[in-house]
């Protein structure tokens, strides 16, 4: 098996290079960047600059060849900076973290129209999804070969859109919408607010301050892909909406799709590649030699086993595939789950009264009368409960269209007695409703909930209204996250070899506010092997990013503490604890864990600890010449669902690609996760162990990220990340959106709810 990178390789023609090294000081260094003759450049962490002499007729005072092996990341450094002035024609632009290149001739808007086959109308002129390609010269390490340096390419859209006094102008209706004001600042702040009222003067922006009025060019419209959806929605009628939705698909499926997005990244490296080497500086040449390449035979690429997900505490009952054992063996918990007769109570705009009943009787009792083959039972059936107590609350919203959310809140307030307490509320709401910053009804109503130990669900009106082949999937996703939500376990997912005493600990974090108020909340959630079974034991208590070294060090050592308790660990026993976060922890905050977990455990009981950094915030992207992808049912291109191959040129989920002892990347996706014609390549999980790790088993760790991607209870499907991130950051995003609510509190999260994965 042969994986190919989304890099060219970049080789030197020879193995040293002129510079010479100095003490460094702010304001040489600013002098000696400023000249185009030298670069400089400062190794991390060293009080020394490099000073590299650039062009034939350059030099450098103290100047002596260097060993380029020794000094890889200088070398990137250098290329990133001469390469827009060694390929001119490219029109490169430096960015912070690389380089940039805009292609005004290729528009995605232009091509959606062309394929639709009818007329851009005038009043979405300067609507443009203009292709951007970013380039980052990267240093990787190939078990087979040692560093390489290459070129990593990256394709995205970079949206284009009119100012807001010409869309005004045009007659569009922008309230809703995110802005903010313009400012001289290099980089924009986040959205100030969303727009309240316009006008043909000003416009009001409505924040978490009050209503601001601003004058038109003072306002900057956010070019986010909402505010895209709603100018096509005003500019052209809903028969022209989808044959344009199936023209921009269509063209960005030859871009990004398959082997389409093979024969590009080829075309592009053998474009590299036959260029002239380049002088990069004084005697330093550097030459494309083509795409980057792993291999098996060169043992730089591995594939791991498939996930056994486990519906039974003795492991006996297994099954590949959720939605299939959940069918045949029931939920993991099923003798032991306290809830068989669970009160769900429905909250919704009155006027969908009818649609609200219908629904509710397909997720109780199933989709056996609609002629579909999946949720056939329904929540009774499946997750073994004796019966679902359903009932209904309607809510006149037709009056309070302002005060939505207040309007929820009260209706919950005056409708929960003792008596009439569910044990979780399902919140129906309309589309538009449910992305609304302020006064949002899903928000207000699970911050009143939660504060009374409720969980809640969240359905929109489309997906509700959906046809009875595409509901049944929804209510099959919507099941497992009740029943988790409600405390019980679906399934849990088995490692390869059984550890008993393995406590694997996720990090995410959020934001809200603007650039100088925000305030960060961190998400943890902690997974513990029980019996040879990945169990999700536990969410940790809200704290803001300043408490986060605290709480995380207290709360290790309090789960440490009860679980030596209930675990009854003995002297001589190994724990280990495996942190999996999105951003590298700092080497102070493991320090101070590793302090409190051996002052917990005692000498006697051997302490491991891993730190993994899990990311998506990486250039490389792969793809497999060898996947032929597969023939499934999925959404087409053209609309409706059809037969179609997918997942063509998509490593294999499970692929494991080595780029040394401490860095690997790991391929989740495969043929299961595509769910359209067309998909783009999806780019891998990056991982990356933390230098003071005392575990360090790095192929061990990828096999038990790659496990934890099966136990989302969020749907049937596995996801694209482990659940400790994505409970982590679902955990630390609903936090952040529920501070803003009045009333809020979050007493009842670790005791009442302490079981129930609210936050799904």
């Amino acid at each position: 098996m042969a994986v190919s990178f989304s890099a060219v390789r970049l080789e030197f023609l020879s193995k040293t290079f002129n510079a010479a090294v100095r003490p460094f000081t702010h304001d040489a260094f600013d002098v000696l960047r400023a000249d185009d003759r030298t670069f400089a450049y400062r190794p991390r962490e060293t009080d020394d600059m490099l000073v590299v002499p650039i062009g034939s007729s350059a030099s450098v005072q103290g100047a002596s060849p260097l060993l380029i092996a020794n000094h890889m990341q200088a070398m990137a450094a250098l290329l990133t900076w001469r390469l827009p002035a060694l390929l001119p024609d490219l029109g490169l632009h430096r960015r912070r973290f690389g380089l940039e290149r805009i292609r005004d001739d290729d528009d995605l808007v232009t091509e959606a129209f062309q394929r639709a086959k009818f007329t851009r109308p005038e009043r979405l002129e300067g609507v443009r999804r203009l292709l951007k390609t970013t380039l980052t010269v990267r240093r990787i390490y190939l078990a087979g070969e040692g560093d390489v340096l290459c070129l990593t390419v990256e394709l995205h859209r970079r949206l284009v859109l009119p100012s807001v006094g010409e869309l005004l102008q045009r007659g569009f209706d922008l309230r809703g919408l995110s802005a903010r004001e313009r400012t001289d600042q290099p980089r924009p702040d986040w959205p100030d607010g969303v727009i309240a009222e316009q006008s043909r003067d000003e416009i009001k922006l409505e924040t978490e301050n009050g209503v601001r009025a601003l004058a038109l060019p003072a306002v900057h419209l956010e070019p986010n892909l909402g505010a895209y959806s709603r100018l096509l929605e005003q500019a052209l009628s809903p028969a022209q909406i989808v044959n344009f939705r199936v023209g921009e698909w269509a063209a960005q499926a030859e871009v990004l799709s398959g082997q389409r997005y093979a024969d590009r990244m080829k075309a592009i490296g053998q474009w590299f590649a036959k260029r002239p080497a380049l002088e990069v500086a004084s005697g330093l040449t550097v030459k494309a030699t083509g795409l980057v390449t792993a291999a098996t035979q060169r043992r730089e690429v591995f594939r791991l086993g498939d996930v056994k997900y486990c519906f039974s505490p003795d492991r006996s009952a297994t099954h590949p595939y959720p939605s299939a054992g959940l069918d045949k063996f029931g939920p993991f918990d099923a003798t032991s789950f306290d809830r068989k007769s669970p009160r769900v109570l429905f909250i919704y705009p009155s006027e969908l009264k009818s649609n609200v009943e219908t629904l509710a009787l397909r997720l109780r009792g199933g989709m056996a009368s609609d002629n579909v083959d999946r949720f056939v039972r329904g929540l009774t059936g499946i997750y073994q409960l004796a019966k679902v107590d359903v009932r209904f609350l309607g809510v006149d919203v037709s009056k309070r269209r302002n005060q939505l959310g207040t309007a929820y809140r009260d209706a919950l307030h005056e409708y929960l007695t003792p008596q009439t307490e569910p044990d979780i509320v399902v919140v129906v709401l309309h589309d538009e409703d449910g992305d609304r910053p302020f006064e949002n009804p899903y928000i207000h109503s699970k911050a009143f909930l939660l504060s009374q130990g409720i969980p809640s669900q969240e359905i929109r009106v489309s997906t509700m209204r959906k046809k009875p082949y595409s509901l049944a999937f929804t209510l099959e996703n919507m099941g497992v996250a009740m029943y988790a939500k409600l405390g019980g376990t679906p399934w849990t997912v088995q490692p390869t070899m059984p550890i008993a005493r393995e406590i694997v600990i996720g990090l995410a974090h959020a934001e809200v506010g603007k650039r100088h108020e925000r305030k960060r909340y961190v998400g943890l959630t902690t997974v513990f092997t029980s019996d040879g079974n990945y169990l999700l034991s536990a969410a940790a208590p809200r704290c803001t990013f300043e408490e986060f070294p605290e709480m995380l060090q207290r709360s290790v050592a309090e789960l440490l503490a009860r679980l030596k308790v209930e675990q009854s660990w003995q002297p001589g026993e190994t724990v280990r604890i495996v942190f999996h976060s999105s951003t590298p922890l700092r080497n102070v905050h493991v320090g101070r864990v590793a302090k409190a977990a051996v002052a917990t455990l005692g000498a006697g009981i051997h302490f491991e600890m891993a730190a993994l950094t899990v990311s998506r915030d990486h250039p490389f992207n792969t793809f497999d010449e060898g996947e032929k992808g597969v023939e499934r049912t999925v959404e087409a291109i053209g609309g409706g669902f059809a037969k179609r191959i997918i997942a063509e040129c998509v490593p294999a989920r499970g692929t494991l690609i080595d780029l040394g002892p401490d860095e690997c990347l790991l391929c989740v996706s495969g043929t299961v996760l595509p769910k359209r014609e067309g998909e783009p390549v999806p780019q891998p999980l990056l991982l990356r162990l933390h230098d003071e790790s005392s575990y360090r088993d790095l192929h061990s760790l990828a096999r038990q990220v790659y496990h934890f991607t099966g136990l989302a209870w969020s749907s049937m499907q596995p996801r694209a990340e482990p659940v400790t991130l994505y409970y982590s950051h679902r955990i630390a995003s609903l936090l952040a959106r529920l501070e803003g609510v009045p009333d809020w509190h979050d007493g009842l999260l670790s005791t009442r709810l302490r079981r129930s994965r609210w936050f799904l």
